[in-house]
């Protein structure tokens, strides 16, 4: 598993696909799945819609500072430390793939 986080890295950094957009999304959703929240969950203690926060994840919108604040309160954090945190090199960023493939497994297992 890890090898493969490696060459996901390494793939991204080639494509060069690490704008500030998608390094948040990813930090807000390692920290959601962290919580054990859904994006609707996350959505909702936010007052955002899902669709929203699901864009933002995938770094498709240009999050505003006052939405990132409404995500941060959601997430029990401050939004300097999200943006603090996606300025933290990959590996970090990288865990939420890792998390999501752990998640999928297991639901794979209570099938």
């Amino acid at each position: 598993m890890y090898n493969y986080i490696v060459m996901e890295i390494e793939r991204e950094k080639t494509t060069l696909r690490f704008n500030l957009c998608r390094k948040l999304g990813k930090v807000i959703r390692y920290h959601r799945l962290q919580l054990g929240m859904t994006q609707n969950q996350l959505a909702y203690y936010s007052g955002l819609n899902r669709a929203y926060i699901g864009h933002v994840e995938r770094g498709l919108k240009n999050i505003t500072i006052k939405n990132l604040e409404k995500i941060a309160r959601a997430l029990h954090m401050s939004g300097s430390t999200i943006l603090g945190l996606a300025e933290i090199p990959p590996p970090y960023i990288y865990y939420t793939s890792m998390i999501k493939r752990v998640v999928r497994g297991r639901k794979r297992e209570k099938k």
